[in-house]
């Protein structure tokens, strides 16, 4: 035990614990600092009953909801995209991947108890394409499963499902060409495996292309309950 905290301490001097929102290098174990804690505020109040986006009124779902089908059950998100857009970027493509430590902590300070009564069997990260994972050197989704499992004590399975095609960027699509860039981008690798319900992880919900998709695999394989969760949400197109 005091070698593994002397390994602890030298490791935290070689890479410092950074916030995740800012990036300056932080020395508790909040995983933000005190300044960001204070501006950075989680969604809260009113959100869509189905993708999560914050609402006004006393509307049960948005816009976009209101007018599309979607194929899972329920979307959870945790900031509103602006706010987290730098923190985002940095965790995507800056190596940052220690930034879902503190984005799984505030998913579960906020919906926690709502994805224990889930009852899920798994929690399957939304898989990048082989080349976008050996470019990056890790999945951003793979990351904040592996910490939200820690906190809602329900497995990850990460070869459950593989994405098979190399799609374009979607921000750079509207949204029937990122329902059309995304089919037959993914296919159920275990089909011997039985789930009842399941919860997909991602890091940005903007249309529910993704969830969709993916959504319509499962439920092909016999999935009968598909959630979500997700660090911001966006406002759609």
């Amino acid at each position: 035990m005091r070698f593994k905290n002397i390994l602890n301490k030298i490791t935290g001097v070689i890479f410092p614990e950074r916030c995740a929102i800012c990036d300056r290098v932080i020395v508790d174990e909040k995983g933000i600092c005190a300044s960001c804690e204070k501006i950075t505020k989680p969604l809260m109040g009113a959100v869509c009953m189905k993708c999560g986006k914050k609402l006004d009124g006393n509307m049960l779902y948005c816009y976009d909801c209101s007018r599309k089908e979607h194929k899972f059950v329920r979307n959870f998100s945790v900031f509103e995209y602006p706010h987290v857009r730098e923190s985002l970027y940095r965790f995507k493509y800056q190596g940052r991947a220690e930034y879902a430590k503190y984005y799984a902590m505030q998913a579960y300070r906020i919906h926690g108890e709502r994805l224990k009564k889930l009852n899920a069997d798994v929690i399957i990260p939304v898989p990048l394409h082989v080349s976008r994972y050996r470019k990056r050197g890790y999945n951003q989704a793979e990351e904040l499963a592996k910490e939200l499992s820690r906190l809602i004590h329900v497995p990850v399975k990460t070869h459950y499902i593989k994405r098979i095609k190399a799609t374009k960027p979607l921000k750079t699509l509207d949204v029937l060409g990122r329902q059309n860039n995304l089919k037959k981008a993914f296919l159920i690798m275990q089909n011997d495996v039985k789930l009842k319900t399941i919860i997909l992880v991602d890091d940005i919900y903007t249309t529910g292309a993704t969830l969709d998709e993916i959504s319509g695999v499962c439920k092909a394989a016999g999935v009968e309950n598909i959630y979500s969760l997700t660090v911001a949400v966006g406002d759609g197109l």
